[in-house]
C-alpha cells in the first residue's frame, strides 16, 4: 500500500494520513498503541510490519510531523535569561539617568521619595508583556545593584519637593489621593532625569566635537575638609584642632579636555565674582590661538547667591555679544539632584588626605594633583575680578529666576 507510493515528501505524507485515520492513540512512544483495520483492532508491530510493510524508524517520522502539524505554532514567550536582560538594562538606565552619585563614584542613592515598590511598578508598566515576577526583580536589584541605595534621608543637599512627597504618600490613606501624589512625584522626578539626561547629551557633544563645543562644569568644594593643617588621625597632635587656616577649592572639569582646580584662603567672598573670575581664568587656558569653539555649556549650581543672577547672565550675553563665542548654554539642575561629576573630584581629594599629612598650601596643590588622573592642573586664585560692579550700571533686575533650569544666548537674539 506505502510501497506504490514515490520516495520523499509524497511517501511521508502517505504515511502520515493513514497514522491519522486509523491510529486511536497518537502517545509518542505509547506500547499499548493499537489500530484499527477493517473495523479490528491490531497490534502496532502487526500494523507496521505486516499491514505497511515498512520499517520501525519511517513510522517514527511520520508521527513526529504529525504530532508537530496538529498543533498551531505558539509565539514563544521571552525565556527568563532573556527576560533577566531587559530587567538589569532598565534598572541600569533608571539608576544612570535618575540617581545621585556619591561623591566616591561607587554608590548610587534614589531619589528619597523613590521606594523599590514604585521602581518596581514602574518596571512593570513599561515591560508588562516581558516583566518578571516582583520577587524576581528584587533579588535582581539585590545581587546586581548592591551599590543603589534607598535611603529615607538625603545625605547630602536634600530635595525639598522628594521630602514632601514621600510624607504626603506615606500619610494619605484615600487611595485616589495617594495615586494623584505619585503621580505628581513621577512627574518631578522625571524633570529631574530629563535635566540630567540633557547634561549628559551636552557634555557627550564636547567630547566627540571639541572644535565646535565647550562643556564647563564648577562647583565649590566643602571648605571643612581642606582645612590646614590636616592631620591624619593616627598622627593628630594635641592642639591640632584649633586656629586652621580656612581653604576653599573652586573646582571645574572642562570635559574631553581636563581639570581645573583654584585654591584661596577665604581672602575673597564666595560670590558671583569668584565664580566667574575662575570661569573666565579657564576659559583662557583652554582657548586655541585667543578663539574658543563657537557654543559654551556651562553647568553650575541652582543657586542665586553665585550662580543664577544677573551678573551671571549679563557676563555670559557679554562673551556673546563680544563675539568671543555665538553661543552660550547656562543650565541648573535642580536643586538635591545636583551631585556629579565633579563631586567625584572632590572625594578623591578627601580620601587622598585621609592617608597623609596634609600642612601646608603647597602640599594642598600636591595632594590635588595626585589624587586626579589625568594630572589636573591646581592654582591659586590670585585675583578676583569685581565683575557685579562693573556690570551692574548694565544689566537689569531679573525677577523669578528660580524655576527657569536653562538659559541660552546666541549672537542673534539674548535669552531664550
Amino acid at each position: 500500500m506505502v510501497h506504490s507510493i514515490p520516495t520523499g515528501d509524497m511517501r511521508m505524507q502517505k504515511i502520515r494520513e493513514i497514522l491519522r485515520m486509523t491510529s486511536c492513540s497518537t502517545l509518542k512512544y505509547g506500547k499499548n498503541q493499537y489500530f484499527k483495520v477493517e473495523q479490528n483492532d491490531v497490534c502496532r508491530k502487526f500494523f507496521i510490519e505486516i499491514v505497511l510493510g515498512i520499517s520501525e524508524s519511517t513510522v517514527c517520522r511520520a508521527k513526529l510531523n504529525l504530532l508537530s502539524s496538529a498543533t498551531s505554532p505558539v509565539p514563544r514567550k521571552q525565556t527568563h535569561a532573556s527576560r533577566g536582560r531587559i530587567c538589569v538594562g532598565f534598572i541600569q538606565a533608571y539608576v544612570e539617568a535618575t540617581c545621585d552619585r556619591d561623591p566616591t563614584g561607587t554608590v548610587y542613592r534614589m531619589p528619597t521619595s523613590l521606594t523599590k515598590l514604585d521602581l518596581f511598578n514602574l518596571y512593570d508598566i513599561v515591560h508588562q508583556e516581558n516583566s518578571l515576577h516582583k520577587s524576581m526583580f528584587y533579588e535582581i536589584l539585590k545581587k546586581r545593584f548592591s551599590n543603589v541605595i534607598f535611603s529615607k534621608k538625603q545625605r547630602y543637599t536634600k530635595c525639598k519637593e522628594c521630602n514632601e512627597f514621600r510624607e504626603l504618600i506615606s500619610a494619605e490613606k484615600n487611595v485616589e489621593l495617594k495615586k494623584e501624589i505619585i503621580m505628581l512625584r513621577d512627574l518631578h522626578l522625571r524633570e529631574q532625569q530629563m535635566e540630567r539626561e540633557a547634561y549628559y547629551v551636552r557634555r557627550a557633544q564636547a567630547e566627540m566635537r571639541p572644535g565646535e563645543f565647550l562643556s564647563v562644569i564648577l562647583d565649590g568644594m566643602d571648605q571643612k575638609k581642606t582645612n590646614l593643617p590636616y592631620y591624619t588621625h593616627d598622627n593628630n597632635p594635641v592642639g591640632s584642632g584649633q586656629h586652621k587656616l580656612r581653604t576653599h577649592i573652586t573646582g571645574s572639569i572642562v570635559h574631553g579636555r581636563g581639570k581645573y582646580f583654584f585654591l584661596d584662603c577665604n581672602q575673597y567672598p564666595h560670590d558671583t565674582n569668584l565664580v566667574l573670575s575662575c570661569l573666565l581664568k579657564l576659559l583662557v587656558k583652554e582657548s586655541r590661538e585667543g578663539q574658543l569653539p563657537p557654543t559654551l555649556f556651562v553647568q553650575l549650581d541652582n543657586t542665586c547667591r553665585e550662580n543664577k543672577n544677573k551678573f551671571f547672565l549679563g557676563m555670559m550675553a557679554f562673551l556673546v555679544k563680544k563675539r568671543f563665542v555665538r553661543e552660550v548654554w547656562i543650565s541648573f539642575l535642580i536643586v538635591g539632584h545636583t551631585h556629579e561629576d565633579v563631586d567625584q573630584c572632590f572625594s578623591r581629594i578627601s580620601m587622598k588626605m585621609r592617608n597623609r599629612n596634609t600642612l601646608t598650601l603647597n602640599e594642598l596643590h600636591s595632594v590635588i594633583q595626585s589624587s586626579q588622573r589625568p594630572v589636573p592642573e591646581s592654582t591659586d586664585v590670585g585675583t578676583v575680578w569685581n565683575m557685579s560692579a562693573w556690570l551692574n550700571d548694565y544689566v537689569n533686575q531679573i525677577h523669578n529666576v528660580t524655576y527657569p533650569k536653562l538659559y541660552r544666548y546666541n549672537f542673534y537674539s539674548f535669552c531664550h
